[in-house]
């Protein structure tokens, strides 16, 4: 339920306002990308949750500046499935001819 508020808190947000919250999430994602390879961290799950925060507000940055609205966040689309060709008959090789004993003199 977090998730949903915060997200809800973003989309309210204006450019500017979005600007600053993404300049603070990648000053702290850099500190503590920078603490952690000096001494592992406590959670490093929080290196994820900040690189999605980030990415979530460049995502509704890039939504306002094109206007399109939240909700309709363009996807990609899913990709076509082919049709299965039928398999063709394998191709048999000419039998060969057996020698007799006669063309062996």
């Amino acid at each position: 339920m977090a998730k949903t508020k915060e997200v809800a808190n973003l989309v309210e947000m204006t450019i500017p306002d979005l600007q600053l919250q993404l300049r603070d999430c990648e000053e702290k994602l850099v500190r503590i990308k920078f603490s952690n390879s000096i001494s592992p961290v406590k959670n490093p799950l929080e290196i994820r949750s900040l690189r999605r925060q980030r990415a979530r507000i460049l995502t509704y940055v890039r939504q306002k500046q094109l206007g399109q609205p939240a909700a309709e966040a363009p996807r990609p689309a899913a990709p076509k499935k082919l049709e299965k060709v039928p398999a063709k008959a394998p191709v048999k090789a000419p039998a060969k001819a057996k020698k007799s004993n006669k063309d062996k003199k």
